[in-house]
């Protein structure tokens, strides 16, 4: 039995750990290499589409010429604050080249050059002329204009399969651009004057509009400067404000005091910490006087002793001054009352005087709102009609000489032949087919969520792998799917040798039962259990298969091909006498599934089921159980407790890996961890990647120094070890008996 305490019901790998892998760049690697003739041939062919169509494109040539942006232009309607054109601008340049390559240029162009009947121009064709539209759609998908890098120069290129006509349009195309730029600033320059005209005409009316305004204003309220006099009473309420602050602030002061000694009552020590007390004269100096007859007593008491006259003078007259100051600080609450008073009268009066202030201030406002409206619409009239006065002078004279924002540098030359791009066509082609099958490449093997390789298996569930058996299309056939009896020398069987070495190396007489299972379908399990028990029985291993698969039993078909199904173990756990089935292969029995059985999960869950396991241990060297999937039936479940070891078959580059996660969590839950896994229907490689599989060209497994075929060609017939023995019939005798 198999119970790992540490595994404590879970698998070692989680579907957390499972998402989120980084894909090997070894595994990569070799898809691109199995699949690098896809690659090339879609290159191949992305190439030679490339130069079919480099060489039906016929040679073009291009003319350019060059006009250059005056950036010192004026600029009659810019008001003040406007600044020039700034031709580094995106959005600036931007503009200039789409209206050199506007439709309503092109249309003046293919007019004033007669596009439309020139056979030169439009390749020769056999109906002419041809409409404008045709003859514009040509000139906008060849033409082309671009700002030269760092600089206020544009090149206007047209392009043809003729130097002349590309030279003559590219020329014409800035000609007629000049030309419209020049007729558009003129007519924009008159509009503008006559505009700025009647705009000064009528701002001059309204500044003297506003300026009788403000005087009848001023005459209605009866006084000339109403901004003076708002001024002053400004002024002066602040004044007042910043005194009533103060005599507030010190009302409060004083008001605190008088708290303070009320609470203090007749305690001369506590009143004299009252700051209003502190500051008073009287108590200020009949302190002083007080400290200063004590200096002068302590003065004389280092010269005289007590009763010396002048000492008993000096103490006489230091009880006096403490009298004087306790009559001062008794009397200082009465004068604090006086102050408070004061303070109290003075803040009042001012508070009176600002509400005054604050009443002829508000009336002021009331006036001037009304007036400063007044003003800033006449500010506002008298700067609007000095710029406007300006730009219009400014205007008159540009009149008299146009500005030019453009000039025309260089006419174009005949057209220069382009450079051919066939070759970086078709190396482009290329390279953009090889990309897009590599593309497709990672796409699959990123989304492929199945085990690829032994590493990857290894890494990904935290259990070893036991063995890889490659593909093979013989292993569907039921009579040739025993490789190591078929092809005893082909890297399947190498590969089932390998699985028996790795399961021979744990303690025989404790390991005798080997339970066979995998996630779903389809996964190779039968075959691994006949081709497994087949190796043992060849060693001379007393070896028999259960096949516990009741719902689908398949071993049979494989080690007794041709055979009608035998009772087996559903007709035994019924009650009935055991039936073990012998094969072909010397050692090797078989314990059919039987007749399908209703209700296999619980008749595989009775302990007669249990009871039979181990009596066969005692006949058998090695029981293999074949068994149903975990993850579809919860039978393997039932029996995985009562076998020594469970192996997890999984089919590469088929099974998803949350699909084993599965199947390993639910071992996990009856505490149960497989001793390693076997990888199965692996493709065949090159060997450093799916290592553990030999390669069909190497020494080992085909023809080599240590494979079947080398032992025929060495001296004397190959001759078994071992001899039959009769384990079927004991165990049959012994389990029947009982």
């Amino acid at each position: 039995m198999q119970h790992d305490s540490f595994f404590s019901g879970e698998p070692s790998m989680t579907e957390a750990q499972t998402e989120g892998l980084p894909f090997e760049v070894k595994g990569l690697l070799v898809k691109f290499l199995r699949r690098s003739p896809w690659i090339l041939l879609l290159a191949i062919i992305c190439g030679l589409g490339a130069t079919y169509y480099a060489r039906r494109i016929p040679h073009t040539f291009t003319a350019t010429a060059v006009i250059e942006i005056d950036s010192s232009e004026p600029k009659p309607l810019a008001f003040t604050g406007d600044s020039e054109t700034d031709v580094k601008d995106p959005d600036v340049r931007e503009t200039i080249v789409r209206k050199l390559m506007h439709r309503s240029l092109m249309t003046r162009v293919a007019k004033k050059l007669d596009l439309m009947d020139d056979a030169a121009f439009l390749g020769h064709q056999d109906h002419l002329p041809v409409s404008l539209d045709s003859a514009i759609a040509i000139l906008m998908t060849q033409s082309k204009s671009e700002f030269q890098t760092g600089t206020r120069l544009i090149d206007v290129s047209f392009s043809h399969a003729d130097p002349i006509v590309a030279q003559t349009v590219a020329n014409g195309i800035v000609t007629e651009f000049l030309e419209q730029e020049g007729d558009d600033r003129l007519s924009s320059l008159r509009a503008q004057n006559k505009i700025l005209k009647a705009t000064a005409e009528n701002l001059r009316n309204q500044v003297l509009l506003s300026e009788q305004k403000m005087q009848a204003y001023k005459e209605e309220k009866g006084s000339v400067s109403l901004e003076e006099r708002y001024n002053f009473v400004e002024k002066k309420l602040a004044s007042l404000n910043s005194d009533l602050n103060g005599a507030k602030t010190e009302r409060i002061g004083i008001e605190s005091d008088r708290a303070s000694s009320r609470a203090a009552g007749t305690d001369p020590q506590k009143l004299l910490t009252i700051p209003s007390v502190a500051k008073d004269p009287l108590v200020k100096e009949a302190l002083e006087k007080w400290n200063a007859s004590r200096t002068e007593l302590s003065a004389l008491a280092e010269r005289y002793r007590s009763k010396y006259p002048r000492m008993i003078e000096a103490q006489a007259q230091v009880e006096t001054f403490r009298q004087s100051l306790l009559t001062a600080i008794a009397g200082a609450p009465n004068r604090i009352e006086a102050l408070y008073q004061v303070a109290q009268g003075k803040e009042e009066r001012l508070q009176r005087a600002v509400s005054e202030q604050e009443a002829a201030l508000l009336n002021l406002e009331n006036v001037m709102i009304p007036y400063r409206a007044l003003e800033r619409e006449y500010e506002s009239n008298r700067t609007l009609y000095a710029q406007v006065l300006q730009k219009m002078n400014e205007s008159t004279i540009s009149l008299g000489a146009i500005p030019t924002t453009f000039r025309l540098t260089d006419l174009a030359s005949p057209g220069k032949a382009l450079p051919n791009r066939a070759k970086l066509y078709v190396f482009g082609a290329s390279a953009a087919g090889a990309l897009f099958a590599a593309a497709i490449i990672i796409a699959v093997y990123l989304l492929d969520q199945s085990i690829k390789t032994v590493d990857e298996a290894e890494r990904v569930l935290g259990l070893p792998v036991l063995a890889d058996v490659a593909i093979s299309k013989r292993v569907r056939n039921p009579k040739s799917a025993l490789s190591l009896l078929d092809r005893p020398a082909s890297s399947i069987a190498e590969s089932f040798r390998t699985l028996r070495t790795s399961l021979s190396l744990l303690e025989p007489t404790r390991h005798k039962i080997l339970l066979f299972t995998s996630a779903v379908s389809g996964e190779g399990k039968s075959f691994t259990v006949a081709n497994t028990a087949v190796a043992f029985a060849q060693q001379g291993l007393r070896t028999l298969v259960v096949d516990a698969d009741l719902r689908c039993p398949t071993s049979h078909k494989l080690l007794r091909p041709g055979e009608p199904p035998a009772a087996g173990l559903a007709e035994y756990l019924l009650d009935q006498s055991l039936e073990i089935s012998t094969t072909e292969v010397p050692h090797l029995d078989i314990l059919t599934a039987g007749k399908s059985a209703q209700r296999p999960a619980e008749l595989l869950g009775l302990p007669r089921y249990r009871d039979l396991l181990e009596s066969l241990r005692n006949s058998y060297d090695k029981i293999l159980i074949d068994t149903a999937p975990i993850n579809l039936v919860s039978d393997t479940l039932n029996i995985a407790p009562f076998a020594d070891i469970v192996c997890l078959v999984v089919r590469g580059h088929s099974t998803p890996r949350k699909v084993v996660a599965r199947s390993l969590r639910l071992l996990g839950r009856i505490n149960i961890r497989p001793f390693g896994i076997v990888l199965s229907q692996m493709p065949p490689s090159t060997g450093f990647h799916y290592y553990h599989s030999y390669s069909a060209v190497s020494q080992y497994g085909t023809h080599g120094t240590y494979s079947v075929e080398t032992a025929r060609r060495s001296k004397g017939p190959m001759k078994p070890t071992f001899t039959t023995p009769v384990a079927a019939d004991a165990a049959r005798q012994s389990l029947n008996g009982a």
